[in-house]
């Protein structure tokens, strides 16, 4: 079994951190995971195309330190991993990891989507190298298994809140997403997001290239429901009502 990094307790925080993040060291951007169950070849291989990334917050909702640790990785000292046995909601889920996140920049990721290594690696060099700073909404292209999702132009408050057209692992300032007091659903919480942030006159940024592949398992692991079994209209409903 690997040995990973020595955990601390947090008292304050109500959970145990494993992690190596310097307190020097300014952090730009943070990727944060949020899972239930998470496939070990799934994390291994999300973990080393996200090695650009200044700092990496894990949250395994439920997972006890035994959880953590039988799943033999050994975590880079860019990488936090949270484990509070504590059930959550997916959106307390979301909230709870990401108020743990350091960097200015956050991507809020699922556990069964895929990075591409050189483009990651090529975003997360832009943005430290302040390309997108007069921006608030990074949004990449992505591919799903019906082909490319997103658009490299600007939509208008009213196209978004009809349709869901902001991919859900686009970099958000993380004092924006503050701000804006982080997810507010279960379903399509990342939509609901969007168009908070479009209504705020936050500014998008989007970008002509494709940076991950969106559900690559066919699976949705977090939701009770799929979007099939709840229905667009409903989902749509329910992402209006708390906006």
């Amino acid at each position: 079994m690997a040995n990973p990094i020595p955990a601390v307790f947090r008292k304050d925080l109500t959970m145990w951190c494993l992690g190596g993040r310097d307190p020097w060291k300014k952090i730009r951007t943070s990727l944060v995971i949020n899972s239930k169950n998470p496939v070990r070849e799934w994390l291994v291989q999300a973990l080393d195309t996200a090695k650009g990334f200044d700092e990496i917050v894990l949250y395994i909702d439920g997972a006890g330190k035994k959880d953590i640790e039988s799943l033999d990785i050994e975590f880079g000292k860019n990488v936090v991993v949270l484990f509070d046995e504590k059930k959550r909601t997916l959106k307390e889920g979301y909230n709870f990891a990401a108020s743990m996140a350091k960097g200015e920049w956050i991507v809020i990721f699922c556990d069964d989507d895929y990075f591409y290594p050189d483009e990651i690696d090529r975003l997360n060099n832009e943005i430290k190298d302040g390309k997108f700073d007069e921006f608030d909404v990074i949004v990449p292209k992505v591919m799903t298994i019906g082909g490319v999702w997103g658009s490299s132009s600007d939509f208008t408050l009213e196209q978004i809140k009809n349709n869901n057209l902001i991919p859900s692992s686009s970099f958000v300032r993380k004092e924006k997403f503050d701000m804006l007091g982080g997810y507010k659903v279960d379903s399509c919480g990342d939509w609901n997001l969007w168009i908070r942030a479009k209504a705020a006159n936050l500014k998008f940024c989007f970008l002509n290239s494709v940076v991950y592949f969106f559900r690559q398992n066919h699976r949705v692991s977090f939701t009770d429901k799929s979007i099939s079994e709840l229905g667009f209209e409903n989902i749509k409903r329910q992402v209006l009502e708390n906006v």
